[in-house]
């Protein structure tokens, strides 16, 4: 087996999100397979203190993030960069860089970064693709997606314009890693070179299995709480009956006061907090189903296959690649975004038939062992960087080839 030397890049969130957890997962699971991976990040709370030109320069061409690059290439040999998150303190500059230096470069695609001006084809309560297959999302700035600023919205905007124009992604980038089919097809879909653009899901590894017996009677929601992960929604739906469990919801964000007002009189709905991830699989361990009904198109969603590999079946909505995992009726149960009576239908069902709850965990077991086993994921990981070595290997040949071309014709 060859032994991969991967300097792995990125820029976590203020809060702690499953990009985060996934990137430092995908470390862990790098090395334990035998290869050389250093983790270079940056965080968000660094911002406190920059200048805002200076920041929406950094997001667009970070010249910190670039030299701090070629040190580390300098300091030691790596074959390939691999860049989870750039924005906004390192930037696409980085692939550029990287290819300069002769290294193979691969491009995680964990949501709609490249494409939209908040990342995430929502905007007012709704999906939106009005920027999706546009050269760079200037509608973005004019309806202010990002921040609900046109300053703000402009840095990212800005930073898709550039590094379109100069060829980064069409050039600089030698293999993409989509985190679901659904990212893959919006990614072609937006002028992406679908032959290196790769669909890998997201390792998980098998988690501890709790005899049903021995379960709380509890749906579980891990979640950011902000406005498209659909929170207030699958409160209400709570209570528009009585209910035989509890409604758990574990994580943090900008609504979470609001969140907690609204569930205020209902003992049965109880807010967590943000957990680490250990805490966190316990808990979803000890619960009767996961549950993920957000109003955007999720890129992919890791609480559903944590379930899976705990024995403990799902409940989605039928947005993005969330329910790319879940078979309806075979692992967990899909309902349609924003559809009350099909969610609180699938909530008693899954609270009150435990037969049910235990046919759909143990297929849940079946389904992470088949498709998200750490082996697996690995596996298809190496392939990945095969390709990306390949396609930056073939790329002096294919210089050379349109040289030759040339010279024959005159």
């Amino acid at each position: 087996m060859t032994m991969f030397r991967v300097l792995m890049v990125h820029n976590r969130y203020k809060t702690p999100g499953g990009e985060d957890i996934s990137t430092r997962a995908e470390v862990e699971l790098m090395r334990a397979h035998g290869h050389d991976v250093d983790l270079w990040e940056t965080s968000n709370e660094q911002i406190s203190g920059t200048g805002n030109a200076a920041l929406a320069l950094n997001a667009i061409w970070s010249k910190s993030a670039t030299g701090e690059l070629r040190r580390r290439l300098a300091a030691k040999t790596y074959d390939l960069v691999h860049v989870q998150n750039s924005f906004p303190l390192l930037s696409p500059s980085i692939l550029v860089e990287a290819a300069k230096q002769g290294l193979a470069t691969v491009q995680h695609l964990r949501n709609y970064r490249h494409l939209c001006a908040n990342a995430s084809f929502f905007r007012e309560g709704r999906v939106c693709h009005e920027c999706a297959q546009a050269n760079w999302p200037w509608r973005g700035i004019l309806r202010k997606c990002y921040r609900d600023s046109r300053a703000a919205s402009a840095v990212p905007a800005l930073s898709v314009a550039v590094h379109r124009l100069i060829g980064t992604y069409a050039h600089h980038v030698d293999a993409y890693v989509a985190i679901s089919d659904h990212v893959r097809s919006v990614h072609i879909a937006g002028g992406f070179p679908a032959d290196r653009i790769r669909r890998r899901y997201s390792a998980f590894t098998p988690g501890r299995q709790v005899p049903f017996g021995e379960r709380r009677r509890e749906i579980l929601c891990a979640s950011r709480l902000s406005e498209e992960k659909g929170i207030d929604h699958l409160i209400r739906t709570w209570r528009l009956r009585p209910r035989n469990g509890t409604l758990t919801i574990a994580g943090s964000g900008p609504l979470e006061a609001d969140l907690r007002h609204l569930a205020a009189k209902d003992p049965s709905i109880v807010f967590l907090g943000q957990l680490s991830t250990e805490d966190l699989i316990d808990r979803i361990a000890h619960s009767r189903a996961v549950i993920n009904c957000c109003l955007w198109e999720e890129p992919f969603g890791n609480t559903p296959v944590e379930g899976f590999a705990c024995g403990v079946p799902a409940i989605v909505s039928d947005g993005g690649g969330l329910a790319e995992s879940v078979t309806h009726e075979e692992n967990g149960l899909i309902v349609a975004p924003g559809n009350m009576n099909q969610l609180d239908l699938a909530i008693a069902r899954l609270l009150d038939d435990d037969s049910l709850a235990t046919d759909l965990g143990n297929r849940a077991l079946i389904t992470h062992r088949e498709q998200f086993h750490p082996d697996i994921i690995a596996a298809q990981t190496e392939q990945i960087y095969y390709q990306a070595l390949r396609h930056r290997q073939d790329k002096p040949l294919q210089k050379e080839g349109r040289q030759k071309c040339q010279d024959t014709a005159l």
